[in-house]
Parts: structure tokens; C-alpha cells; sequence
């Protein structure tokens, strides 16, 4: 018997938003949502009740939540019951003390009991504590044995994080590559989302079982130069864009909408052929082209981005060229 995934979603930004969206198209159910606005004891109360959860919080964020928030779930209580209720029939239990480790016994029955060893330890646990009067020391003993069993067959909240430059002990990174706007998308779109996962995480299919998305995996150790990357491409692309549309509507009295087919046409141009699709005087080398753009930039911010691709440009086409007689040779 699987174990039903019950997630809990941290966070009420985009990305949280989205996923909450995905989550109802799906028809999943078994999901809840956490915030700031919300008390920190209904917090506690959903840990306790979820078996993934999902930090769709800032990167800087992340670790220090786990510390404060989710390092004392229900289980650690549990476990303390089992532990000092087996102390306590070493030397004579109370009748309170059985009921808090029958108490325990029937929780990790229900939280921790699908998989068949762990329902096979919580079962002989229970039985071991029905006979304790009768049995003496060495059914403590074997109750004991049976705990320790149980407790090592424990398993936390699995923890996954969106970032895609956190590494992480303390959650698995499974990040969308996607950009999240303000407007909710259709159903087609959540399901094409691919993830990029840790490489040591465990399988999609245990971090998500509800989601059937393509997904790859990414050493640790390229993480943080992957996601520079993703922000260049697609945050800084972005501020160029914006920057074209505020001025045909700002500066030069035309509709931004006049530039709509050219941002297709070149999304499709990179699509179809990403190693092909530059053109203009960067890759003509229209020295005289350049000069003028860059005057016209004069007292403009973006001048200096500019300035920054054309100085970059020939190392960037130098290891075009490196790369190109690697795979030849």
C-alpha cells in the first residue's frame, strides 16, 4: 500500500499561487496551504498532517524556515513517548504511561504504516505492550527491540524547495523551469513544466507522486552556474524587452503592440534553430552599426549593457569557434 501523498505548500508569492492553481486542476485534494498571515499553531497542525511539503518561499529563506518550523513535528513527540515509556517499564509503568505509548503506537500506525516492515513493527510493538504484566523483563526487553525497530523505520516530511541555486541538507530542489506571471495558466502548461531536480534526490515519481512532468537531474555542483544562466536568459531578456516596448509607447509614440511579432518570430527563430538564430551587427561584425547604436544611447543606462555585449562578443565567439572544432576533431 502506497502512501497517499498529503502536501502542504509554504508560501503565497507566484510561484505558491501557481502550483495551488495546478494542484485544483489536478482534482489533488490532499493538499493544504501555509502563509504568514496565518498562526503559527495551524502551521504546526498541517506539518503534522503532511507527508511533503513544499517551501515556495525565497531562496534566503528556505533553511532558516526548516529550523524554525519544521524541525519539531509530531513525530519527535511521539518518539519521546515511545522513549520514555519503555524507560518507565523498567522500573514499574503507570497505566498513563501505556496509554501514551498506545497513543504513539496508533499514530505511526496511520502515518508511518504503509510500507510493510513498518506495519509489521508497529503491529508486534502492540502486541508486545498488551502482554507486558505477564512477560517480565524480557518482554521489555522485546518491546524494547521492537521500538527501536519502529524508529528506525521512521521517515520525516520529505522537503522540496523551487530554488534553482539553493543546495541543501536540509530539502531535495526540484526547480520549474518556467517563469511564473501575475495571470493563472491553463492545464496544458502546468503539465509540459519541466523540473530540473537535484541529482541525488530521490525519484520524481516519491518527491511528486501526484505530477507526471518531465523532469531531469543537475549535479549540485553546476546548480548555482545553471541558474545564473536561467536569469540571464530569461530575467534579463526581459528588462531588454520591457525596455523596447516603454519606449515605442513612451518615447516614440508607437503601440508596443507593433513589436509583438518580432518577439515571436525570434522565440521561434531560437526554438527552431538556437545555434542559428542570431542575427543584426553583433553577428554581421557591422562595426559602423554598433557605433551609431551606441551613440544614440548616449545618457541612456541601457548604453552600458550594450557597451557589455560588444566587448563580450568576441570571447563569446572565439569559444563558439573552440567548441565547433571539439566536436570536429
Amino acid at each position: 500500500m502506497r502512501q497517499v501523498p498529503k502536501y502542504l505548500i509554504i508560501g503565497n508569492g507566484r510561484v505558491a499561487r501557481h502550483f495551488v492553481h495546478y494542484f485544483s486542476l489536478l482534482k489533488i485534494k490532499q493538499y493544504s496551504q501555509w502563509d504568514r498571515s496565518q498562526p503559527v499553531a495551524r502551521l504546526k497542525e498541517l506539518v503534522d498532517d503532511s507527508n511533503r511539503i513544499l517551501l515556495a518561499i525565497r531562496d534566503d529563506a528556505i533553511e532558516p524556515f526548516i529550523d524554525e518550523h519544521l524541525s519539531t513535528a509530531k513525530v519527535c513527540e511521539h518518539v519521546q513517548a515511545l522513549n520514555q515509556g519503555y524507560a518507565a517499564l523498567q522500573t514499574g509503568a503507570s497505566a498513563d504511561t501505556v496509554r501514551d505509548m498506545e497513543r504513539a503506537l496508533k499514530f505511526f500506525a496511520g502515518s508511518h504504516g504503509d510500507l510493510p516492515a513498518n506495519r509489521k513493527n508497529i503491529a508486534n510493538a502492540g502486541k508486545a505492550l498488551e502482554v507486558l504484566p505477564g512477560a517480565g523483563e524480557a518482554g521489555v526487553r522485546r518491546l524494547g527491540l521492537k521500538i527501536d525497530a519502529i524508529k528506525k523505520g521512521l521517515r520525516a516530511p520529505i522537503r522540496i524547495h523551487f530554488s534553482g541555486s539553493l543546495v541543501s541538507k536540509k530539502a531535495w530542489g526540484a526547480h520549474p523551469l518556467m517563469t511564473f506571471g501575475p495571470d493563472l495558466y491553463p492545464l496544458e502548461k502546468y503539465l509540459s513544466i519541466p523540473f530540473v531536480v537535484d541529482e541525488k534526490a530521490p525519484p520524481f515519481s516519491e518527491l511528486f507522486p501526484s505530477l507526471h512532468n518531465p523532469n531531469v537531474r543537475l549535479n549540485e555542483r553546476q546548480k548555482a552556474k545553471y541558474h545564473a544562466l536561467c536569469v540571464m536568459s530569461g530575467n534579463f531578456s526581459c528588462l531588454l524587452w520591457q525596455k523596447l516596448f516603454e519606449s515605442l509607447s513612451e518615447e516614440f509614440g508607437i503601440s508596443p503592440h507593433t513589436a509583438d511579432m518580432y518577439l515571436r518570430q525570434q522565440a521561434d527563430n531560437l526554438l527552431a534553430n538556437y545555434k542559428t538564430a542570431l542575427t543584426g551587427p553583433l553577428a554581421r561584425g557591422d562595426q559602423a552599426t554598433i557605433a551609431k547604436n551606441l551613440k544614440a544611447l548616449d545618457h541612456d543606462p541601457f548604453q552600458g549593457i550594450y557597451q557589455a555585449f560588444v566587448e563580450a562578443w568576441p570571447s563569446i565567439k572565439q569559444e563558439k569557434l573552440k567548441d565547433r572544432e571539439r566536436k570536429a576533431s
